[in-house]
C-alpha cells in the first residue's frame, strides 16, 4: 500500500490561513480534493495523510469533514490549543473521529524554543499517548535539542518531525542540523519526513543538494 502522508487542502475564503499570500505564487488559491484526486490515481496512491495548515480548531473540523466525504483521506492531523484549559478535553472529544491520527502544534511559530518542555503541558502529551495519537512536530533546527529531550520524557509518545525539521539548505546550514538529528536518532525513537525538503533550498535546487540531508 503507497500513502501520501503529507497533504494539505485549503480554502482561502476560511480566513484562518495567515501565512499564506499572494506573494506566495502557485499555492496562493485554493486546493480541495478535485485538486488531488486525479494525481493520486494517476500515480497509483491509496491513501493520503491530510495535515493542518492553520492553527485553529475550525480547520481541524473541516478536514475531518473532508475525510467523511473523501474516502482517499486515510488519516487527519489537526491542530489545538495546548496552552488551553480545556485542551486535554478537546483532544479527547477530536478522537472519537477513528479519522484523526494526530495533532500538530506549530512550533516554528512558537517563540520560545523550549517551549514543548513547558510542565503546563504534560497532561495534553498524556492525553496524546491516551488517544494513540501522534505528536507532529513542525520544527526548525533551533527546536531540535527540546524535541530530544521530551522524546526523552515521554518514550512511549509517537512523534513525527514534519519536513526533516526544516533544515537551512540555501545557506548550506548542514553542521549542527545533522548532529541534533544524529542525536534523536541515536537515543530516542521518532518519525521523520521528508516532504517539504526542496522549500528549504534554492528555486534551482539539484538532488545532490538535498542528498546529505536525506
Amino acid at each position: 500500500m503507497k500513502i501520501d502522508a503529507h497533504q494539505h487542502f485549503w480554502v482561502l475564503a476560511r480566513g484562518d490561513y495567515t501565512w499564506l499570500k499572494p506573494e506566495l505564487g502557485t499555492i496562493y488559491r485554493d486546493y480541495t480534493p478535485s485538486d488531488l484526486l486525479p494525481l493520486i490515481e494517476r500515480h497509483r496512491i491509496d491513501g493520503t495523510v491530510l495535515v493542518q495548515a492553520a492553527p485553529t480548531l475550525e480547520e481541524t473540523v473541516f478536514m475531518l469533514d473532508l475525510a467523511a466525504s473523501n474516502t482517499f483521506v486515510k488519516g487527519v492531523v489537526g491542530w489545538v490549543d495546548f496552552n488551553a484549559p480545556e485542551a486535554q478535553g478537546v483532544i479527547e472529544w477530536l478522537a472519537e473521529n477513528p479519522v484523526l491520527v494526530g495533532l500538530r502544534p506549530m512550533i516554528q511559530d512558537i517563540p520560545e524554543a523550549d517551549w514543548m518542555l513547558s510542565p503546563e503541558l504534560k497532561g495534553v502529551f498524556s492525553a496524546l499517548i491516551a488517544q494513540n495519537l501522534t505528536f507532529d512536530a513542525l520544527t526548525l533546527p533551533q527546536h531540535l535539542p527540546s524535541l530530544k529531550e521530551l522524546l526523552v520524557r515521554y518514550p512511549q509518545m509517537r512523534v513525527v518531525i514534519d519536513h526533516g525539521s526544516k533544515p537551512r539548505i540555501r545557506e548550506n546550514k548542514f553542521g549542527q542540523w545533522a548532529k541534533s538529528m544524529a542525536d534523536i536518532s541515536r537515543n530516542t525513537v521518532a518519525f521523520c519526513k521528508l516532504s517539504g525538503l526542496v522549500t528549504e533550498a534554492s528555486r534551482d535546487w539539484l538532488v545532490e543538494d538535498l542528498k546529505p540531508y536525506v
